[in-house]
């Protein structure tokens, strides 16, 4: 047999998460409702001071428990997606996504950037913007990202 290769340079990534699991994780000892220290460890293991100042600042617009295990199971689901579609060896503080007026925008940070990025304000931060999708039915979020091979 004989195949061409794909034309493209880019690699396909997609992860689904329980909405559920993501609230059961945050509400832990607290009857239901997030648990303050739960949630603040969970966003410092996985999202960058970035995401976690634009949380903070949308928080109050969420509509209770779910709404909040809502978003973070989406943004979970597309940090999981993206370090499948990577080339290098990623983790979820090597991504950023933040909202733009057309949905949200990620990118791989630079590896240098990456170690510093606590320290940069958000014009400062370098890397690869990679394409992602998000959706949610019911008790999942589910998202895709396409990763371009030569970050």
């Amino acid at each position: 047999m004989s195949f061409r290769a794909f034309p493209f340079p880019f690699r396909l990534g997609t992860d689904i998460c329980s909405v559920s699991r993501i609230a059961a994780l945050l509400s832990k000892g607290a009857a239901n409702d997030i648990n303050p220290a739960r949630l603040q460890h969970f966003m410092r293991r996985c999202f960058t001071v970035h995401e976690i100042k634009e949380f903070n600042q949308r928080r109050p617009t969420f509509s209770g428990q779910w709404d909040i295990a809502r978003h973070l199971a989406g943004r979970w689901a597309a940090k999981e997606a993206i370090i499948k579609a990577s080339p290098r060896k990623i983790f979820m503080k090597d991504i950023v996504i933040l909202p733009s007026d057309n949905g949200p925008v990620a990118s791989i940070l630079d590896e240098l950037c990456s170690q510093m990025s606590h320290t940069l304000p958000v014009d400062g931060l370098r890397g690869q913007n990679v394409l992602i999708s998000i959706s949610h039915e019911k008790d999942h979020a589910v998202a895709t990202a396409i990763v371009p091979t030569h970050q």
